[in-house]
């Protein structure tokens, strides 16, 4: 074909559309049943989303500024109060599927009149009892008990209710931290340690216990004491003494596990004495001889990462939770793999980890309870600047995810003293609340966390009595 004749062609068949365009928007748009582009839409540029963006804020700015002014301070104030609303709920006990039964099944069994036990692991931020003494005393307060629970023959750090002493016979042979790499039998009981007689010994070992002055009241006024030990091979002889009373003597054979229940006066001191074939004792528990109301054992692993229970003899553990039956088990973890660890990998590995511990102790106390408290602001030296550890709030995730999905509650310390950098504050405050190694708390340091769990706990409790009084209304 002719090219000059196809160029006309597309030159005639272009200015017919314009024609048709023009006359479409002008006279034909709100009679034809189809849409067309209109011409005066053929020679615009598309708009960007950010110009057009720009070009709205414009009008309210050029409309009336303060009206935006106020608008935007509303709207701040507004994301603020959500803000708070969800910052607040994570500071309370979360529960797994919001399923408050966790806790308010407890509280139900307490008001019966009930025995609560409640097994307190932690890191060395509970040694002395911290934090487990003041939360003690006001739940014993609440729904009655006495005495301090479980306590050992050779304390880490001084407890805070009882006061012991020992002789150079006996031996501290822990389950975590340095394990003895000969001892295979993962026996260790529910402190994660026992405490052995010296095999040469010829003379009586013994160690005695007796109330702490300054303890809270309750926690002082036990009138029970349960022992617990095991004879290895041989015949061991036990006596026992109460304010200096002969009240057992008996001489005993091979056996794994031996648990002996006494009545005592109230807050009295008892003196253990051992002749003959090691022994190992794994607990004393002080505690309330009627059968009601709270105990709770303190119970720290000074540099554990609360990864150590699958290590434990199952069979043998279990035969302690199922005399203590335990109602709640709190784990008080994370701390110390914060310095170790380097990366995101590493820490939801930690967190896997983690959550296997909590199945291996559920599988051991069906029944029980499980709250998961999460680590406390931490602070180290990067870059010339102290400032929180940067994967902090990474490990207090994995934990608070690991206790979620498996029906465990969650509690998150580092935001109730106020998230990043409030360890650094607390250390420099004129009165300190932490030391200046920027991890542990000092005495007023515990007392401010403990009574936050307590509110937390309160306010749980509070929740549970309204909902019975509705329930009781029908309502």
């Amino acid at each position: 074909m002719n090219p000059i004749k196809i160029f006309w062609f597309y030159v005639t068949v272009g200015l017919m559309s314009i024609a048709f365009s023009i006359a479409y928007e002008l006279y034909l748009e709100d009679i034809l049943p189809f849409k067309f582009a209109k011409f005066s839409m053929l020679f615009e540029v598309p708009e960007k989303p950010e110009e057009k963006l720009i070009k709205e804020l414009q009008k309210f700015v050029d409309a009336d500024t303060l009206i935006i002014e106020e608008t935007t301070q509303e709207d701040t104030a507004r994301l603020r109060q959500i803000l708070d609303s969800i910052l607040a709920e994570e500071k309370k006990i979360i529960f797994p599927n919001d399923n408050h039964e966790h806790l308010w099944r407890i509280f139900r069994k307490a008001e019966k009149g009930k025995r609560i036990r409640i097994l307190h692991y932690g890191d060395s931020q509970i040694e002395g009892e911290r934090i487990t003494a003041q939360i003690r005393n006001e739940l014993q307060k609440l729904f009655g008990g006495r005495g301090p629970g479980l306590v050992p023959v050779i304390p880490v750090a001084p407890k805070l209710s009882v006061k012991t002493e020992y002789s150079d016979h006996w031996k501290r042979v822990p389950g975590f931290g340095k394990v003895d790499t000969t001892i295979k039998h993962g026996r260790f009981g529910p402190l994660i340690v026992y405490f052995e007689s010296s095999p040469d010994s010829s003379q009586e070992s013994w160690f005695s216990l007796k109330p702490n002055r300054y303890a809270y009241y309750r926690a002082r006024r036990y009138d029970k004491a349960v022992f617990f030990w095991s004879i290895p091979e041989d015949t061991a002889r036990i006596k026992i003494f109460v304010n200096d009373s002969l009240y057992h003597d008996s001489l005993y054979e091979h056996a794994r596990l031996i648990i002996k229940e006494l009545s005592i006066p109230p807050g009295a001191t008892i003196t253990f004495k051992h002749s003959g074939a090691p022994i190992h004792v794994y607990a004393i528990s002080l505690e309330n001889k009627s059968g009601k109301g709270v105990i709770m054992d303190n119970i720290p692993l000074r540099g554990s990462a609360g990864t150590i229970f699958t290590r434990q003899n199952k069979s043998f553990l279990k035969l302690f939770y199922d005399y203590l039956k335990p109602d709640l088990i709190v784990l008080q973890f994370g701390g110390n793999v914060i310095p170790y660890i380097e990366d995101e990998k590493r820490c939801k590995n930690y967190g896997r980890w983690f959550a296997s511990q909590i199945r291996y102790l559920k599988s051991i106390a069906p029944e029980a309870s499980f709250l998961v408290i999460g680590p406390a602001d931490m602070a180290t030296v990067i870059d010339g600047k102290l400032q929180t550890y940067p994967i902090l709030e990474c490990v207090i995730n994995v934990l608070k995810e690991a206790a979620l999905q498996n029906d465990a509650m969650f509690w998150n310390m580092y935001l109730n003293m106020g998230g990043s950098g409030t360890i650094i504050k607390w250390a420099e405050a004129d009165t300190p609340l932490a030391a200046k190694d920027y991890v542990h708390f000092t005495i007023p340091g515990v007392k401010k966390v403990a009574q936050l769990l307590w509110e937390d706990i309160l306010y749980e409790y509070n929740l549970y009595k309204q909902a019975k009084e509705e329930k009781s209304e029908g309502l």
